[in-house]
């Protein structure tokens, strides 16, 4: 007999975000691409040609020394929004950005903080987080037990 399926769930996270254009300066380059590149490549094998050539993930979790990854970091002084949200339709207009990208500055870490609690119930479930619209680079840090 097989086994009882859970309907599938689907619950909108998009309300009461928290936003920081930039890096706060105690991060500095810490979630720069070359810092945590060698957490990123091993999510790649799938896609290498040459499938003798491995990476090893380091130790630990990236984002650790991140004071705003924290679970307890105080966030309440970052801008409250819903998503979606494009941060660089905020401007500023500048004529020697290119034409492409509308003339808009879109280049630059900006931070999404959300605060999610799970349920007891939900203890044993797979759970799926589906990240729509990140620009290029984005980097999706779960902290928390």
């Amino acid at each position: 007999m097989p086994a009882a399926e859970t309907a599938r769930e689907r619950i909108s996270i998009n309300t009461d975000w928290r936003f920081q254009k930039d890096d706060p300066a105690q991060v500095a380059s810490s979630l720069d691409y070359p810092d945590i590149r060698q957490w990123l490549l091993p999510s790649s094998e799938a896609f290498l040609v040459d499938p003798t050539v491995l990476h090893k993930r380091p130790d630990g979790n990236l984002g650790t020394n991140v004071p705003y990854t924290q679970p307890g970091f105080d966030d309440s002084a970052w801008r409250k929004l819903d998503l979606p949200h494009d941060w660089a339709i905020e401007g500023p207009y500048k004529q020697e950005y290119r034409g492409r990208t509308g003339k808009l500055k879109y280049t630059g870490p900006v931070s999404y903080r959300k605060h999610l609690s799970l349920p007891a119930s939900d203890r044993g479930r797979r759970i799926s987080l589906d990240i729509d619209g990140a620009m290029s680079y984005a980097t999706v840090l779960i902290t928390g037990s």
